[in-house]
C-alpha cells in the first residue's frame, strides 16, 4: 500500500466523531489495564467491566444498541468456548490428553527444524484460508467490534 493510498482513505473517512474518540481511549486503556493486571491486581473482567460502563455513561453505547446492535450469539459462543478450556482443566481433561500425547508431541517439538517447519506450514495454511474464505476480516479487532456492534465506517 502506498501512502497516497492511506492518506486518501483517511480524508475518505473524515475526521474522528466524538464517540470513536472516546471509544479509543477506552479500548487503549483496557489494554494497558489487561497487561498490567497481574500487577495492580485488576481482573480481566473487571477491566471490561468498567470499559462498558463509560461506554454507557458517555452515552456511545444506548440501551437499544446492548438489545439490537449486538450479536449475543457471537459472545455466548466466545464465552463458552473460553470456559471450555477452564473445565477441561477442572475435570483433568487436560492432565489425561497431555500424559496421552506426550510421546507423540515430545520427539517433535524437541526437534526445532521439525517444530518451525509444522508452524510455518500452519501459519502459511492458515493466511492461505483466511485470504480464500475472507475470515481475515474477522481477525482484525477493529473489525470484530463493528461485527459485534453492526456498525459500519
Amino acid at each position: 500500500m502506498s501512502k497516497d493510498f492511506i492518506h486518501q482513505q483517511l480524508q475518505k473517512m473524515g475526521p474522528m466523531s466524538r464517540e470513536e474518540k472516546i471509544t479509543a481511549i477506552v479500548i487503549l486503556v483496557a489494554i494497558v489495564f489487561w497487561i498490567l493486571g497481574s500487577a495492580i491486581k485488576l481482573e480481566a473482567a473487571i477491566t471490561a467491566l468498567i470499559g462498558v460502563s463509560v461506554l454507557v455513561s458517555a452515552k456511545v453505547l444506548t440501551a437499544d444498541d446492548f438489545k439490537t446492535k449486538i450479536s449475543w450469539n457471537t459472545i455466548i459462543f466466545i464465552g463458552t468456548v473460553m470456559a471450555l478450556g477452564n473445565v477441561m482443566k477442572t475435570v483433568g481433561l487436560t492432565t489425561w490428553l497431555y500424559k496421552i500425547l506426550q510421546p507423540v508431541i515430545n520427539p517433535i517439538l524437541s526437534n526445532i527444524w521439525i517444530t518451525s517447519y509444522s508452524f510455518t506450514n500452519c501459519y502459511i495454511s492458515l493466511q492461505i484460508c483466511s485470504s480464500l474464505s475472507y475470515i481475515h476480516r474477522y481477525f482484525n479487532y477493529a473489525v470484530f467490534i463493528t461485527f459485534l456492534f453492526n456498525y459500519k465506517f
